[in-house]
């Protein structure tokens, strides 16, 4: 998503019916760092990383009581994966040592 578009998120809900735009409006939003902001009402979350500067990867992750893995934790795997996978494996040529990157 586009940085400059985060109002776009006043119309997108969470799994705990929140606003999305709640949760990341006040974040730092910094280059390769994961944020999380969490519904209030239940353990899902939506995570956002800034992947090249001005494009954001929006997604939810949540606590998973069954392997005891929190919200955070697969927030910040996730998004490592997600900022490796679009700077080096989306465009006209493909880094081949993508595989070995985490």
């Amino acid at each position: 998503m586009d940085r400059n578009k985060l109002d776009l998120l006043q119309y997108h809900w969470t799994v705990g019916k929140e606003r999305q735009y709640d949760q990341v409006k006040d974040m730092a939003l910094r280059a390769g760092a994961t944020e999380v902001g969490c519904d209030k009402q239940s353990n899902f979350c939506t995570a956002v990383v800034e992947v090249l500067p001005g494009l954001l990867a929006i997604w939810t992750v949540w606590s998973d009581d069954t392997t005891g893995v929190p919200a955070r934790a697969m927030a910040d795997t996730q998004g490592t994966a997600i900022v490796q996978f679009v700077r080096r494996a989306l465009g006209p040529v493909e880094d081949p040592t993508l595989v070995d990157a985490i």
